[in-house]
């Protein structure tokens, strides 16, 4: 038996995830170190058996049931495996193989999100900004929005920028806006409020700055482009028409 923090195994277990597919005889061996309590084997087992799956991911071997998903990533996610805890919670907030429960969602979400994941940080907000089964809690979320941005996503980094340019304002109604309305047009893009989400920031144009330059620095086009009209303008800093020309022109 391999160490848990063995590379190697990792690597080993991952191809055997792969044939296990196809090949029944690759399923028994990954099964076994799933029974034997290797944490990344179990989450493994799960994704065979989850219906959420791409379809053309779909294995031969076993007919996906999202009890038996459940079951394992349940028992990677006790072990304190952020992918499997993300993947549990993804069930529960889709209500896959177990009764649909968005506050056992959030619960192993957030265990996710602690442990830096980005994806689990993003929608534990997202999840935190809907009036949909769990308390709403805004500054909750927007801390989780903020930690997953400044993990590195260029699209969040922006995402949190145009929320710092425009403010944000809670929908007066529960249809969902377009996520940018205004992409492309170099107009300032629309509110980024959820229904109900109670959240309310005013415009404040150097955190915008901030934000922006980030996700500029990051290869953002569109935010390279408000790096240039925030410089020009001067709007949350300075103006430098030199530095606004640079952004521009990449």
């Amino acid at each position: 038996m391999f160490p848990d923090d063995d590379l190697g195994f990792f690597d080993y277990l991952h191809e055997l995830y792969e044939a296990a597919r196809e090949s029944r005889g690759a399923l028994v061996r990954l099964e076994s170190f799933a029974e034997q309590g290797n944490s990344f084997a179990q989450w493994r087992m799960g994704a065979l058996f989850d219906p959420e799956a791409p379809r053309e991911n779909q294995p031969t071997t076993v007919r996906v049931n999202g009890a038996v998903a459940a079951y394992w990533y349940r028992k990677a996610a006790e072990q304190g495996l952020a992918a499997a805890q993300l993947s549990l919670a993804l069930l529960y907030d889709r209500g896959t193989g177990v009764p649909r429960d968005r506050l056992q969602a959030a619960r192993w979400l957030e265990r996710a999100a602690e442990q830096g994941m980005e994806q689990a940080q993003w929608r534990l907000a997202t999840l935190l900004l809907r009036n949909t089964g769990i308390p709403c809690n805004p500054e909750k979320a927007l801390y989780w929005l903020r930690q997953a941005a400044a993990a590195g996503p260029a699209r969040l980094q922006y995402g949190v920028g145009g929320i710092y340019e425009v403010g944000w304002r809670p929908w007066p109604d529960a249809q969902k806006p377009p996520f940018w309305a205004g992409r492309g047009t170099g107009r300032p893009p629309p509110h980024l409020g959820f229904p109900f989400s109670g959240l309310e920031i005013e415009p404040d144009p150097e955190e915008a700055r901030r934000w922006y330059r980030m996700a500029a620095e990051n290869g953002h086009a569109e935010a390279e482009y408000r790096m240039g009209l925030f410089l020009e303008e001067g709007i949350g800093g300075e103006s430098d028409l030199a530095e606004a020309a640079r952004w521009y022109r990449r």
